[in-house]
């Protein structure tokens, strides 16, 4: 018999009512259904349950700061590029998986609120820069601080080792599930 050190780990609050709705309806389905294997409920009910939860905090913290999921993903891009935040129209079409006119409308909305500015390169006229304002930069940073912040609280009732198991778990489902896409 192994004993180990570790005492168990409180579960955060509200799971088992989770655990005990997922095995009620996988119950209910399997006397419905008992030739359909209903065993998958038990990752993607929660995991959708998770990602609501997740989505409805990223759209509060978005909508604290005036921004849209939308913006925040071309923000995103120019702070990524490093300093002094700059891309092409194009190289955002590009990296955010957008049309031309999709880029121009959120930059239009972005530059209008002084969020970005959009100017004639200097050694090709034909090319035109997008730039991260001082404002943009203050805006998403702040946001940043704090969307990250409501990441980490969420996985708080983790440790460490399970947040990396997690991880892991997640990135072999997400290949599985690509491979059964074809």
């Amino acid at each position: 018999m192994r004993v180990t050190s570790q005492a168990p780990r409180e579960r955060p609050a509200g799971s088992e009512v989770v655990d005990a709705e997922v095995e009620s309806l996988i119950q209910v389905w399997e006397s419905e259904r008992p030739d359909i294997p209903m065993g998958s409920l038990r990752i993607s009910l929660p995991l959708r349950r998770a990602l609501q939860h997740a989505e409805s905090q990223r759209a509060k913290v978005l909508a604290e700061h005036g921004v849209s999921a939308t913006t925040l993903d071309l923000l995103v891009a120019l702070r990524r590029s490093g300093k002094p935040y700059v891309s092409t129209p194009s190289e955002l079409a590009r990296l955010l998986v957008l049309s031309s006119g999709g880029v121009s409308q959120r930059l239009e909305r972005l530059e209008r609120e002084g969020l970005v500015k959009r100017r004639v390169s200097v050694g090709d006229r034909r090319v035109v820069n997008v730039h991260l304002t001082a404002k943009g930069l203050t805006i998403l940073d702040r946001l940043i601080d704090e969307y990250m912040a409501h990441e980490e609280q969420m996985l708080s009732g983790l440790t460490a080792r399970q947040t990396a198991q997690l991880g892991r778990l997640l990135v072999r489902l997400n290949a599985s599930i690509t491979a059964s896409i074809g």
